[in-house]
This record gives structure tokens, sequence and C-alpha cells, in this order.
């Protein structure tokens, strides 16, 4: 028992999700096959070599044509050549270009007009710094040409939706909508051969789901062009078999099953049977390609039939490709709890595919994907993780994959990094620690993800298993886990004694840290202002998306990523009525090109995550016109007024929540006063203080400081500020009012849903 889980029942009494129910000693998982592993079964790397050739014979080949006699034409050819190799080695990561952008870059100056060169600079320089703007030339070269052939009009649109961070949802639609008149198009008109089936399955049903279709018109063009087609009946059976269980949920709706019409179940069923005649065919004809089987999973658990017929899908989809991650993906939803599963058979799955030890493919990892969803369902991912009945086998996942020493580079980064990232919620810190050193100074970006997706964070993780793992000191690693009865007091009692003298700066900082956590409840209790001091490995604040961080002088920084809302709270749940001050600088570089709708930043009052209630008081900067401020919940259009205000070098700003009413005082001037929090929406009693930021550009900063908090009564409410002049509303505060009503429609989209709460020093409950 260390420090993380003790303050919880020192500090917060709430309600805890165990991932499992109680067991007896001994008592274990439910019984799950073995993952099948015939020796003949393909491998993705199989399927990436498909992809390689299907784009020298159908891409490069005819480029090179066009290309003869041009002076850039041999560096053009072996740096396509090098992407493609590229792209087979490192198989399914995001970021796989990224150290061709420096000779894209070059070559972009000599020629912008050749269609494969632009798609594949656009995600080459994309890759570098995921930043849009590296790319949008590029892209928009490509796709302002006529006369693409439908499969490379497919990449670009699809790398434009993937990156598309600064569009309206209206050019968002556009580009969807686009997208699927490419795929018609390139169902006939050459951009695949007659040996690229496989590779026109896997990609029509990417591109397919990056359309996502709402309505049943776009998904019967698209399948009306396959059935019309000369492709092979089980490739259109395949894919008429896709687009059957897309009708099927069209029809359905996402409603809640009670809501559901009679009519509509009707049409859910009958698509969903037609999808099964189908898929029954064309794995019929080719049993030796996992497409049509992993979709049938789909199909099965929208049928509620029997568990053992999705299983037997499952079985046929691996022993056809054993790495085919959709199967695995679609199996690990059907037994989630919903679909009539229950998180034990989820982890029973995950733990039988670390089980197979192919440590040089993706099955093993299935485990931590398991791990993570039953962690988003019950609230608490270390007590997951740490769980008897999974705890071996996560820790012997990490070493597998350590131990693997014949992967790629990018690959290996990846699995390193995810590696630390289970061990360490494992409980296994020495073997994190020896994982984050091969890491390096940065975690790969999809591990950094997972890690929001709990609300969590790098720093905070790197501290914890350095102090764990006796990386700080034996006085400290002891401090940090002290033994299970020990109250708040002793442990106060434990933090102070520990001799300072010899630590390190960042083991001193961490020391500080977890001292000032224990203490804070009892200085809050005086009513008091009790200063918020910021530490290098904020272990005191979840996270949940971009990069904060604190500089030399002690500054809160966000520096912009482009991410469309990023938080960060402090760990202790408030039900005090508390006022929170502060102030904060926005440097946003000169010039820098801004999203449609701009950015935004500011505090939060009783953030719960669960549901993304809190009070926001927000400053927005919209394009090209002034910046304007609002206190609202969820919806901006039942918040407060919305005022016009000027951005200071510094904005000093006051929030407060008491006796079921909030104020707000920005720069001087009181914003909101003694505005009901039920009028806008906001009922909960209890929640995080925190910051928010909403599209804060690549490049841009905000640094917060001087905060301090306090507990207050309904008389502390009041303002003794002057009310903010109301200037007439503009057409860029009009603009930006109707765009928050989008921005609020995509929040719900954006969030994950993770409950748990009780990390290091104060874990609370969802």
């Amino acid at each position: 028992m260390d420090l993380k889980f003790l303050l919880l029942s020192c500090l917060v009494i709430t309600r805890l999700a165990s991932a499992l129910p109680a067991r007896p000693q001994g008592q274990s998982l439910p019984d799950v096959a073995p993952i099948p592993m015939p020796p003949g079964a393909l491998l993705e790397k199989d399927h990436q070599a498909q992809e390689r050739a299907w784009a020298q014979r159908c891409l490069l080949q005819p480029a090179k044509q066009t290309w003869e006699g041009k002076p850039w034409a041999a560096e053009a050819t072996a740096l396509v050549e090098a992407a493609l190799e590229l792209k087979m080695k490192e198989g399914l990561l995001d970021n796989t270009l990224g150290s061709l952008a420096p000779r894209f870059r070059e070559l972009l100056k000599a020629v912008m007009d050749e269609p494969l060169i632009n798609v594949l600079a656009a995600q080459s320089l994309y890759a570098e710094r995921l930043n849009w703007r590296d790319c949008k030339a590029a892209l928009n070269q490509l796709l302002n040409q006529g006369g693409l052939k439908g499969a490379l009009e497919c990449q670009a649109l699809a790398a434009q939706i993937i990156q598309m961070k600064s569009q309206s949802d209206a050019e968002n639609a556009a580009a969807r909508a686009r997208l699927l008149e490419a795929m018609i198009r390139s169902v006939s008109d050459g951009s695949y051969d007659a040996e690229s089936e496989a590779v026109f399955i896997r990609q029509q049903i990417a591109y397919l789901g990056l359309v996502g279709a709402e309505t049943i018109d776009p998904i019967v063009r698209w399948q009306t062009a396959i059935t019309g087609s000369s492709w092979p009946e089980w490739v259109r059976f395949t894919l008429q078999g896709e687009a059957e269980v897309d009708l099927a949920w069209v029809e359905r709706t996402s409603q809640w099953a009670s809501e559901v019409t009679d009519a509509q179940w009707k049409g859910f069923a009958a698509h969903l049977k037609n999808s099964r005649d189908l898929l029954a065919k064309a794995n019929r004809l080719r049993p030796d390609r996992p497409e049509a089987a992993s979709i049938m999973i789909k199909v099965s658990r929208g049928e509620d039939v029997d568990e053992s017929e999705i299983r037997a899908w499952f079985d046929r989809a691996v022993c056809a490709q054993f790495d085919y991650l959709p199967a695995y993906r679609n199996l690990l939803w059907a037994y989630r709890p919903r679909w009539g599963g229950s998180h034990g058979l989820v982890l029973a799955f995950g733990k039988a595919c670390a089980e197979t030890r192919r440590f040089d493919t993706v099955v093993p990892s299935r485990l931590m994907t398991a791990a993570l969803d039953v962690a988003a369902e019950t609230g608490d991912a270390r007590q997951v993780f740490r769980h008897a009945l999974i705890q071996k086998a996560i820790v012997n996942m990490c070493q597998g994959y350590l131990d693997a020493q014949d992967t790629t580079p990018q690959t290996r980064q990846l699995r390193v990094s995810d590696a630390a990232f289970c061990a360490w919620l494992a409980d296994d810190d020495k073997l994190a620690v020896k994982a984050l050193k091969e890491a390096g100074p940065r975690l790969h970006p999809s591990t950094r993800l997972q890690l929001h997706s709990i609300l969590l964070h790098e720093n905070l993780m790197r501290a914890e298993a350095a102090a764990d793992a006796g990386e700080f000191g034996e006085a400290l690693r002891a401090a940090a886990n002290p033994p299970k009865d020990t109250n708040l007091k002793t442990l106060h009692e434990i933090l102070t004694k520990v001799d300072t003298k010899n630590l390190s700066p960042a083991a001193l900082d961490y020391l500080e840290e977890g001292r000032e956590i224990v203490t804070f409840p009892e200085s809050l209790a005086t009513g008091e202002w009790v200063p918020l001091r910021m530490h290098q490995h904020l272990t005191n604040y979840y996270q949940d998306g971009g990069q904060w961080s604190v500089d030399k002088e002690g500054g809160l920084v966000v520096t912009g990523d482009d991410t469309l809302w990023s938080k960060i709270a402090l760990r202790i749940p408030l039900k005090e009525d508390i006022e929170l001050q502060g102030e904060f600088a926005i440097d946003v570089p000169e010039g820098i090109e801004l999203s449609e709708q701009g950015y935004g930043f500011g505090p939060m009052l009783r953030w719960q995550q669960e549901d993304e209630t809190c009070v926001r008081f927000m400053v927005f900067r919209n394009i090209g016109h002034g910046a304007c401020t609002q206190a609202y919940c969820k919806r901006s259009d039942i918040g407060g007024p919305e005022r016009l205000v000027t951005i200071q070098p510094k904005n000093q700003f006051s929030v407060r929540v008491a006796d079921g009413k909030m104020s707000y005082d920005f720069n001087g001037e009181a914003i909101n006063t003694a505005l009901s929090l039920k009028d806008i929406g906001l009922e909960n009693d209890t929640g995080y203080l925190g910051f928010a930021s909403f599209r804060l550009p690549w490049g841009g900063k905000v640094r917060v400081t001087g905060l301090k908090v306090r507990k207050i009564t309904a008389k502390d409410l009041i303002s003794t500020n002057s009310p903010a002049a109301v200037s007439p509303i503009s057409s860029a505060a009009m603009t930006k009012k109707n765009n928050k009503l989008y921005w609020q429609l995509g929040l719900l989209a954006i969030v994950i849903v993770c409950a748990g709460f009780v990390q290091r020093f104060v874990k609370p409950s969802e």
C-alpha cells in the first residue's frame, strides 16, 4: 500500500468502483480458449508488403513515367521508395514518415504539382511535428488538382480529415462527402489492379469509417458501386456486408434501446441478416482472408447470439491473419457487459492474448487494451492493472516486449513506452524505470494519449516510478510507501522527517509537492488564502490532454498543440464553497494560422470529468477579431452574458462559487455577480478546480501565476469591482457564440470515459 492509495481514505470519502467483484482466494478468471496460432497464418507485415507492392505498381510506376527527364526525378523516386519501405516496416503506426520530412520539404521546393509526392509529403510533414500547418500547402495543392485517381484522392482526404484541426464542422462534412465520392470512383477507375484485392478491401473499409455516414443514401451509393463492379465475388460480398452493418446502425440510431422504435428495430435486424448472408458467402469463398469473419463479430454482437458463435468467428479471422487488429478490437467490444459479457471475460481474453508470447506482434498488448477498457468503465486503472488475477500477466507482457529485439525502431519505441506505462500501473516500478530509460526523454505519442485517457500524464508517471523504485533515495521511497494503516497526521510526520540534504532537485521537488498536498485540506479549512504552488512533476494534478508543464519560475504553462480541449485539475475534490484567484498571460506567435474557431483559456471550478460538468470561466479570441469572455457550464447559450474584453499582457481573474451561485471578475471588472449555478446547468456540489485550454495553436503558450484559493461563504461571493461595461455584441462575438455551440457538440465526442480516482497523493473517485 503506497501513498497514492492511503491518501484516498485520509482525504476523500467517495464511491469506488472495483474492476472485478471481490473473489475468494484462488478463484480464477472465466475460462477463455487459447488464441489460435496456426503456422500458416498471415501477419500484418505480410499485408504491409502487399500494400507496398500495390503502391509501387499502381502509384509509383505511372508517376515515374511522367517524371522522366525531370532533374528531380531520381530523388523523387528514391524518396517515394523510402517512404513505402518505412510504411511497410512500421505497419500500423501513424507517425511513420516523420524522419523523411526534411527531404520532402527540400523536394517540394522543386516540384509542387505531383500528386504522389504531395500526398506522401503531407503525411511526412505532419508526422514530423503533428502540426497541420506544416502539410496544409501540400494537401491543398493536391486536392485542387483535377483528374486525380480515386485512390490518391482518398489518401489525401483521409490525411486531411485526420489532421482537420482548423476546419469548421461544415468543412469537415464537405471533406467526408468528397472522400465518399473518391471511394466510389476508385472502385473502377484503375486505382487498384487485379493483384490488389486485399489492399482494396482494407482501404475501402478504413475510408468508410472516416466518412462516418449518418444517413442511408451515401452508404447505399457506395454499396451500389461495389455491387455493380467487376471485383471477384468474395471482395464484393465482404464490402457489401460491411455496408449492411453500417446501414443497420443508421437505421437503429444511437438512441438508448428503450427509445428505439419497433420499425427501427425491424430495419436493424433486416440489415444485419443481409450482412450475415453476404459475409458467410465471402468467408466460404476465401476462408484464408480475415476481413469477412472479423466483420461477422460485429453482426453477431448486434444479433445477440451465443458467445461461442462470436468466438468462433474470431477464431476464423485470426486463423487467416493471426494479428488482424480489427478482429481483436471487435471481440473485446463484444465481451463488454453492455453486450452480455463481463469485465472478467474482457480481462480473461486479454490475458489469453498475452499468453501467446508473440512479442513480434501487437497481440500480447491486447491485455493492456483489455485492462484499459475495464478501467474506463469501472473507474480505477491502478486497481485493474494491480488485480491479483492479471497483475503478473501484465508484468510478463511488459518484460516480453522489452526482451524482444527484432522490432523496427519506431514500433519498438511504442512498445517500450507502453511497457513502461503498464509496468508502472501494475506496480513494478523497477521494470517501469528500466523501460522509461530505454524509451528516452519522451514517451511515444500514443502512450501519452493512453495516459491522458485515464487522467494521468508523463511527468507524474516518471516521478512516481522513480520514487517507488528508489531512484530518489531510500528515505523518499519509504515515505512514499507508508504502512497500510497510516493516518494523515502520521503521514505528514513521515514526510516532514525525510532528510532533504542529499536529495536531488527532482527528488526535493517531488517531496515538497507531497508535503503540500497532505496539508492542503487543513490549510483550506482555516478560511485563509492557500497558495497553489506548482512543481515540475505536477503529481498533484490530473491531466486529460495537451502539454502542461512548470517553468523555472514556478509558472504553470500550457503549450499549444491545437488540442480541442485540454484540462488540468487539482486532485482533491472540493465540496467547499471556494474562491480561486490568479493571473495568466497569453503568448501566441504573430502571423500563425489559427483554427477557424479561434482559441480560448480559463479556470474551471467544480469540474467532474465523467460528465464534463463545471463552471468554465473562458476567455476566447477569434480570427481577426477581439476577445470575449463568458462563464458557462456545458452550453454557452444558457451561460452568463458574453462580454467583450481586452486581453492584457497579464490578466487577473477571481472566480467564486458559494451558496449555489457564482461570480467572476476579469481584469478588475465584475463579469458576473451571484449568477445561479442551476440556471447555467450546473447542479453538482463538488468537483475539482483547474484550467481548460481550447484549441491553443501550435507554438502558443499560456502562463498562469499567482494562484491562491480559499474557502468562502455567501458573503464573500459579491464582487467589490465595478460591473463590466455591456458592449454591443459585434458580428465577431456573434460568430464566436454560434461556433461555440458546435464546440459543445464536439466536446462529448472527445471525452474519454474514465473514472479512476486514487492516484499519487490524492486519488478521488468518479
